[in-house]
């Protein structure tokens, strides 16, 4: 998942991996949890900062046919710069299943 987010210290680019864990619902419904990392690349001039982190998120997805389907999530990022930053954030779409 990638997000944009500017703020006070400047605009970074979120990317998060996560390894999603389904609940089994039904075959339409499957909602998740899921857990990983974060890198927060600083855009701009003279932005040379990484920050990376620990990455989670809450959501579901909504099949809706075809492989083809919806999905909802909550994230919560936590990125170590000088201190502890959370990041929180929400994301919706279309979600292909395989």
């Amino acid at each position: 998942m990638a997000r944009l987010v500017t703020g006070d210290d400047g605009t970074t680019l979120p990317l998060s991996v996560l390894l999603r864990r389904p609940i089994g619902v039904s075959r339409t419904l499957r909602p998740y949890v899921g857990g990983g990392v974060v890198a927060a690349p600083g855009l701009g001039r003279g932005a040379r900062e990484l920050t990376v982190g620990l990455a989670s998120a809450l959501g579901a997805d909504v099949l809706l046919g075809g492989g083809v389907g919806l999905f909802a999530e909550a994230d919560m990022d936590l990125l170590a710069t000088r201190r502890i930053t959370p990041a929180l954030g929400l994301a919706g779409g279309v979600t292909l299943a395989f």
